[in-house]
């Protein structure tokens, strides 16, 4: 019987690996089935964790650790965001626990306390999870974002991945933002891919390089997506060259008006669901999720915890 979490648990164990592991810098693998206090989870922190259960919280969205999750090992994580309207297990309120209009339940790879380590303008970086929709996920009137890059609010995130609805089917694709095509409420993003179709029920392997780059920088960034099926060999689907992230000493315009934040100089990787409030059910798991220094290093399937 799978256990539903209480937002008072909602974290993530967090394992570092040294030695011939140098190349990897941070692990999230599940494997003892539990969620620690190390990390919040966005929409219920853990200092908010009371409020969010009172507004329903475990009946509007979903987070469990399980063997069924898993893609090795004891446990991976599993999110859903039920549809709204009826009284079945799966069809609840879609909105978030402050009533808006959005669909939000993920996780910051780094704790606050660690966002130093995260991701900086014109560092390479790879990363790599293993990935699963679950069979009965719907198809989405819109987009889901299921990982993202993001460097504050209220701007965009420079980098995402989506689920989206392609002729009938799921489908995975890439976008960006930057300066130039601007922040939410009214950004323009750029498509770097669009169309990768996925199965569900199938486990699939990530591994994502990403080095970010503004345009006040001299180089252009790099973005190149790797994907397998299960424990099979790796394609790449798409290697790309342009600007994403904003500049941290822009003026912080959003909205045409000036934010008192400016943008963060590090983007911060986040992985769950996020999306515009749908009326269809989405559930995904995660396992074995990894930051490193090279694509082999980030490959789901080379990691092995510490026994």
């Amino acid at each position: 019987m799978i256990k539903l979490l209480s937002p008072f648990y909602l974290s993530i164990t967090l394992l570092f690996s040294k030695g011939a592991a140098d190349e990897v810098l941070q692990v999230i693998d599940f494997e003892d089935q539990r969620l620690t206090t190390a990390l919040a989870l966005e929409g219920a922190e853990v200092k908010d964790a009371r409020r969010c259960a009172l507004k329903g919280f475990e009946r509007e969205r979903k987070v469990e650790i399980s063997s069924s999750g898993a893609f090795m090992g004891k446990g991976g994580i599993s999110y859903a965001v039920r549809k709204t309207g009826g009284a079945g297990p799966e069809e609840t309120s879609g909105l978030d626990v402050r009533g808006n209009g959005t669909d939000k339940v993920h996780h910051d790879v780094f704790p606050h306390l660690q966002r130093a380590q995260a991701l900086r303008f014109g560092e390479e970086r790879h990363i790599g999870f293993a990935f699963k929709i679950d069979q009965k996920t719907e198809l989405p009137d819109g987009e889901v974002i299921i990982f993202q890059l993001w460097q504050g609010s209220p701007f965009g995130p420079p980098f995402r991945l989506s689920l989206l609805n392609q002729s009938g089917r799921i489908a995975a694709g890439i976008f960006v933002n930057n300066d130039v095509t601007g922040s939410n409420p009214s950004a323009h993003s750029e498509t770097v891919e669009k169309g990768v179709k996925l199965q569900k029920g199938k486990w699939y392997r990530f591994v994502i390089k990403v080095n970010p780059s503004h345009h006040k920088m001299e180089k252009e960034g790099e973005i190149e997506f790797w994907l397998a099926e299960g424990k099979k060999k790796f394609a790449l689907i798409k290697a790309w060259k342009g600007r994403f992230g904003y500049d941290p000493k822009g003026n912080g315009n959003y909205a045409n008006k000036k934010t008192k934040h400016p943008p963060h100089p590090i983007l911060f990787p986040t992985f769950g669901i996020y999306r515009e409030r749908q009326e269809r059910l989405v559930k995904v798991s995660f396992d074995n999720v990894l930051l490193a220094k090279t694509r082999e290093s980030a490959d789901p399937l080379s990691w092995r915890p510490k026994k």
